[in-house]
């Protein structure tokens, strides 16, 4: 929650006296600065225009668009509205699809883009490339991608009514299974598999460590993903050639989408190992070869959830009992199954970023002890980098760590560290930036004060003149505002850029360098978008081409407790 801070607060009981210099902040060791402030550009406003501004203060898609509607950026390309109609363009400023659009197109995966047109009653839909190509006849509904392929089906005909698949004691509770004729295609349109009056559809997931997963499930009549819970599962190659056979359920993989819980289509290998249900219903993770690797157990405790692998080998389970007032114990495993942490989470837990994931960006892992009153930091493959007090040797101060900044390189590393007393709004809450030692980067400041190490900027309060000022480290003055505000936002802050509400009420939009950038800063919720990396999803090639031998598909489906379900 966005909150406002009076950057003219009382610093310290000292720097109320201090004057000039005396009270600017000491800095220990400049930082290498590094940005590409060039490419990180935000949705900005200027004679009633909108167009697409860096973090330097410079038009990259000059304001020549309506400014009643953006969409967001997507491999590289945006729709945007000018003159009131739609079109899209892409990060060179080219008009992909032409300005001519009464309803806004959608960007969707691998390129794609959806246009929609108002045609009776029901509107229709088709596909274009992102080069403005028409992929699809316009229909209703249009078939939908998932991880870079869509299932087709025609001619769909009533197999018969049965008891559900999951719960075969009953009766009195059936569905409905259907077979059609169904095409599997690439987003190049390109026809992968294609079976007639089939009583199962097909989904594949992502290529991961040249394994991509595939699904077998019946075509069920009720809810979407119905026929999706009962499937199995197995592993294609980069050709299509089937290398693990579909053995492994389907029914208790989900994924978090927002609030809700969804189907997942992709079960990927990560650090050659994926996480499987068996036939039992136990948690498990098998090699790229399909051998079953670790099944885990702890004691008498049930796994409550496994995450998958991350890139450096390491996977997340969680237990539980049955039992009133039962806690949570994190278990912390390497890809052989050895547990390398354990504790119940009421005394230690993961903190931020908190979560083992596979993504490039994460690289720490930070466990708060509560009992041994420590942060420590951990790499991705769980090499210990540091511990750092959550509270003083006196117990006079409790020490918070909001953020962690490092090149991503080497070892080195930074934290933004908070002191707090039991008073609040005392003037000895202050913070400081300090190295991956522990050593101090910075002097202590107030907690109502700017202090950026990455871009080595910082704010300096006198609150006798009601003035706050922003200083590079070099303690030059980039910007000055009397009886201002400053709102803290951390998506803004990452890309050195801040909000300054002054006294009048009007708002100021300024940068690292002390630039105002934007009076009228939208940003589609503040949002900056990172122009380079949507260059590079612009220029990836597509997945390359591949077929499955039907007849196995078949042979396998018939041989499957799927299959004899069904038949029962």
């Amino acid at each position: 929650m966005k909150t406002k801070i009076s950057l003219f607060a009382i610093i310290t009981l000292f720097l109320l006296s201090c004057k000039g210099q005396n009270n600017l902040i000491e800095i220990y060791e400049k930082p290498n600065i590094q940005n590409s402030a060039q490419t990180d550009v935000f949705f900005a406003i200027e004679n009633e225009k909108a167009g697409w501004m860096n973090v330097l203060g410079e038009w990259v898609i000059p304001p020549v668009y309506d400014i009643d509607f953006t969409g967001t950026w997507h491999e590289g390309t945006v729709v945007v509205k000018k003159n009131g109609k739609y079109g899209v363009i892409n990060y060179k400023n080219e008009v992909i699809l032409p300005f001519e659009y009464d309803e806004a197109p959608s960007n969707t995966e691998k390129g794609l883009i959806v246009v929609s047109s108002d045609d009776g009653r029901y509107g229709k839909s088709a596909y274009f490339s992102k080069k403005g190509n028409q992929l699809s006849d316009f229909m209703n509904p249009l078939f939908e991608f998932n991880n870079g392929f869509a299932v087709i089906t025609s001619n769909r005909k009533k197999l018969g009514s049965y008891p559900r698949i999951d719960l075969p004691d009953s009766e009195n509770r059936t569905t409905e299974i259907w077979t059609s004729d169904f095409v599997l295609i690439n987003t190049n349109f390109d026809t992968i598999l294609s079976i007639q009056n089939s009583p199962f559809l097909i989904d594949l997931g992502s290529l991961n460590q040249n394994l991509r997963s595939f699904i077998i499930y019946p075509y069920m009549a009720q809810h979407a993903d119905r026929g999706l819970s009962y499937g199995i599962y197995g592993y294609l190659n980069e050709e299509g050639e089937i290398k693990i056979e579909p053995k492994f359920k389907t029914l208790f993989a989900f994924e978090r989408e927002d609030l809700n819980f969804v189907h997942t289509r992709d079960f990927p290998f990560i650090s050659n190992r994926s996480l499987v249900i068996d036939d039992l219903n136990k948690y498990s993770f098998i090699d790229n070869s399909g051998k079953k690797v670790i099944e885990k157990k702890i004691g008498n405790r049930t796994i409550m959830s496994t995450s998958h692998f991350n890139d450096f080998g390491l996977a997340v389970i969680r237990s539980g009992t049955n039992q009133a007032n039962n806690s949570m114990t994190v278990h912390i495993i390497d890809a052989t199954g050895q547990t390398l942490f354990e504790s119940d989470e009421s005394i230690a837990y993961l903190g931020f970023p908190g979560n083992i994931a596979s993504a490039p960006e994460n690289l720490f892992l930070t466990i708060t002890d509560r009992k041994n009153q420590e942060l420590k930091l951990y790499s991705p493959s769980f090499d210990e980098l540091g511990t750092f007090p959550l509270k003083d040797e006196d117990f006079k101060y409790f020490y918070r760590y909001n953020d962690i900044q490092s090149s991503g390189k080497t070892n080195k590393f930074y934290l933004l560290q908070e002191r707090n007393t039991s008073i609040r709004n005392s003037p000895l809450n202050q913070k400081r930036v300090i190295s991956e030692s522990g050593n101090p980067l910075t002097n202590w400041v107030s907690l109502e004060s700017f202090l950026s190490y990455k871009y080595g900027v910082y704010s300096i309060s006198d609150s006798i003149n009601e003035q706050t000022t922003f200083y590079d480290f070099s303690r030059k003055e980039l910007f000055t505002c009397s009886a201002c505000t400053y709102q803290s936002n951390s998506k803004l802050d990452n890309y050195g850029v801040y909000k300054v509400y002054q006294k009048d009420g009007t708002e100021k939009i300024i940068n690292f360098k002390g630039t105002v950038l934007s009076d009228l800063f939208t940003s589609m919720n503040e949002n900056i978008v990172s122009l380079e990396q949507q260059i590079e999803e612009f220029n990836k090639s597509e997945d390359k081409p591949f077929k499955i031998d039907k007849s196995l598909l078949i042979d396998l489906f018939n041989k499957s407790e799927m299959s004899n379900q069904i038949r029962k």
